[in-house]
């Protein structure tokens, strides 16, 4: 069953499911609906992989919170847990590591 769970999520998830489109697209080649799930694929993935419907889809959740700018004036902690994603500059720095390296400089 866990073998079967996990082929059937590779398939599913992204980049698998496009694939599958695609692949569908080459081998029904010549029918016109499958040129029509050519186009519609190709916009589905333009759209999804767009920093415009990224931004939509994060700003839905963090609008909820203010930014926290002074943290001097935040209620004690014991912890600060930080849930993030990083990118390489082109000099090799980690963008993420460069954050909090001076997010700790100026407030600790």
């Amino acid at each position: 069953m866990f073998m079967l769970k996990q082929f059937i999520k590779v398939l599913v998830l992204p980049p698998g499911i496009w694939l599958i489109l695609l692949a569908a697209v080459l081998v029904f080649w010549r029918r016109k609906w499958a040129r029509m799930l050519l186009l519609v694929t190709l916009i589905i993935i333009v759209l999804l992989h767009s920093g415009t419907v990224a931004q939509a889809l994060r700003f839905s959740l963090e609008s909820r919170f203010p930014p926290l700018i002074d943290c001097r004036g935040a209620a004690p902690y014991d912890a600060i847990v930080v849930l993030m994603s990083s990118a390489q500059t082109a000099g090799g720095v980690s963008s993420t590591a460069a954050g909090v390296r001076g997010f700790a400089k100026r407030h600790f």
